[in-house]
This record gives structure tokens, sequence and C-alpha cells, in this order.
């Protein structure tokens, strides 16, 4: 493919080294150095309270078959299916997007907005992870090292309401829909003013739903 582009004229690519990256929630950056035994120690509790929850049976029951899972099914639910559900989610964004533009605008076509939302993006995927990466590496943990406003408070239980609630308020997802605006602004032919009011709509509506998820979820730890 490379090769077939270069003869159509296109300018030849520099060679790329790969690296092994770590591919998690929020997205993937290079692997970073972490102390396992220790963050072992630190999901413990989480670990009891399951098996409180479940029964020492079924708990161990459900490990076996974690253990026991086909590294195929693994590759493939890292490879096939969280890119997938990405696109979907980028997908299902630029529509609801587009349906909140609607009322302010009759302007803009979906792959634009589609469009924009990839290259927005880019901060949090991109600059966002690096920073986290940063954060693991220096703790040599991956407790607690997000860039949210969950960060100013270390000694909170993850597995708490205020730090579902916080982990939402993350400064570059903030910094990503405030670009969006710009380009929102272009595509929906509006005042930036206008644009940055629907961008941080869209953000606070997808931040509701993922609180309300979460603490959904922690019912389950009870």
């Amino acid at each position: 493919m490379m090769q077939a582009a270069e003869d159509a004229g296109w300018p030849k690519l520099p060679p790329v080294k790969v690296h092994v990256v770590y591919v998690g929630l929020g997205g993937a950056w290079p692997k970073p150095d972490f102390d396992a035994p220790a963050e072992v120690a630190k999901f413990q509790k989480y670990l009891d309270e399951l098996k409180q929850r479940m029964g020492e049976t079924r708990y161990n029951e459900y490990l076996e078959k974690l253990e026991s899972a086909p590294k195929s099914g693994i590759i493939i639910r890292n490879v096939v299916a969280g890119p997938a559900m990405s696109l979907i989610g980028l997908l299902f964004s630029s529509l609801i997007i587009m349906i909140l533009g609607r009322f302010v605008s009759s302007q803009g076509k979906y792959v634009q907005i589609v469009s924009a939302v990839i290259h927005a993006s880019f901060v949090d995927k991109l600059l966002g992870n690096a920073v986290r990466f940063l954060l693991i590496s220096a703790k040599k943990s991956v407790m607690q090292t997000s860039t949210s406003l969950a960060l100013l408070f270390p000694r909170m239980e993850v597995t708490s309401p205020a730090y579902v609630v916080l982990g939402q308020i993350d400064f570059f997802q903030l910094w990503m829909f405030g670009i969006l605006a710009f380009g929102l602004s272009s595509i929906f032919k509006i005042e930036l003013k206008k644009a940055m009011f629907l961008s941080y709509s869209f953000w606070l509506l997808k931040s509701l739903i993922y609180i309300a998820l979460g603490i959904i979820g922690l019912q389950y730890l009870k």
C-alpha cells in the first residue's frame, strides 16, 4: 500500500519504530513502568469486596473462567471490539452534536462534524494520554493517575460517587471541547459563543450519562 502511494506521487514516509503500547480506558500509550505487585495490593480491597458479594465459590469459578479464557478471544476484543466501539461512539457523538446543532443552524454536514470531532480528540488522545503516561511512570501506579479534578484528592476512594463525578471533569476533555467549538462555529456558521454553548452542552450531557452509569456500576460492589 505504501509503495502504491509513493508511485502515485505521495512523498516517501520516514521509517517508523513500533513500540509496545498499553491499551486501557481512555486510549493507548507506550507501556509505562509500574510496580505490578504493589498494584495488586491496592486493588485487593476491591477484590475482597467482590468476593464477599459473590461468595467464595462463585468468585473462584469467576477467576478460573478468566484464567482459562482463550488468548484469541482477548486479542479479538482488544484489536477489533475496542476500536469498533470507539468508532461507534465517535459516529454517535457526531450525530448527537448534529441534532443539537440543528436547533441553532441549518448549515453543516454530518461528515464535517465527524471530522471536527476526530481532530479535536487529538488533544485528549495524544496530549492527554502523554500526560497520563508521565503520571503513571512517575507514581509507578495506575491508580488515581487521571487528569481530572480527582487528581487533587489522592486519598479519595476510587469507588466513591464523588470520584466518579470528579473523574468526568477532565482538563484535556474541557480543552478538547473548547477546540471543537471553533470547528462547530465554522461548520454551522454561527457565533463562537453559540458554538461554545453547543459544544459544552454536549460535554455536560455526555458527562451526566457517564456519571449515572458509573454510580450504577458502584452498586455492584456493595
